[in-house]
């Protein structure tokens, strides 16, 4: 039923983004106040489509239907391609990204790639959000035996200890978070993590910052 809805949901969710894709090309040069009004409908069709998939995420991930492309998938590549993503917003929040770090290389791992992605991403757009103007946020890669250790490393100020064993539950959200998420992005991750044979956990202290890290099944 969730998938049925969630499908009916996106077909006329496509034709309104396509629809403002359209008028962002025509009013490139339009009146600013219009150019304003299309911008935000194009970021508020993106934050609907982004809530569709996370639904079909926790559909399937509940029914055991998370079906994934493996392959030999390089983590630098992704990783970089992550970092390239989030660059503008971290440079306009004064945020500053460390170059990435690994010691594997290429650092290749078993994966779908999109899913791995999917992963690294929310991890690294969670810690833009919770880390002030002037911090910084690292991601790294090492080689841990058969597996391939990623960690996402910010300065931001920290998860208290009491929350650390409920920060991978569904809808889970600190209690201070001024953000108006779901809460289903780290359960979603670590489906994703899991269902790929991995796991993934955190490490934090108060005014010191976070470290998530995951673990892949290296690809040799």
């Amino acid at each position: 039923m969730v998938m049925m809805v969630s499908h009916d949901l996106k077909t006329p969710l496509n034709v309104a983004a396509m629809s403002f894709e359209f008028l962002h090309r025509l009013e490139g040069k339009g009146e600013p106040a219009t150019q304003r009004m299309v911008e935000r409908g194009l970021r508020a069709t993106a934050t609907m489509e982004k809530l569709i998939t996370n639904i079909l995420d926790v559909a399937k991930i509940e029914a055991g239907t998370l079906v994934l492309d493996v392959k030999p998938e390089s983590g630098t590549e992704i990783a970089t391609h992550v970092l390239d993503e989030v660059s503008l917003a971290a440079k306009t929040k004064n945020i500053r990204l460390l170059p990435l770090a690994a010691d594997c290389g290429t650092c290749m791992v078993l994966c779908e790639r999109a899913r791995i992605y999917q992963v690294l991403s929310n991890l690294v757009s969670n810690a833009l959000k919770f880390t002030k103007p002037g911090g910084e946020i690292r991601v790294t890669m090492e080689s841990k035996g058969v597996d391939v250790v990623f960690c996402v490393a910010d300065t931001g100020e920290g998860i208290p200890s009491e929350d650390l064993p409920r920060i991978f539950e569904r809808f889970w959200q600190a209690e201070e978070t001024s953000s108006m998420g779901t809460g289903l992005g780290l359960w979603i991750a670590k489906g994703i993590v899991q269902r790929h044979g991995g796991r993934i956990w955190v490490e934090s202290e108060l005014a010191l910052g976070t470290r998530f890290f995951f673990c892949l099944p290296g690809a040799g």
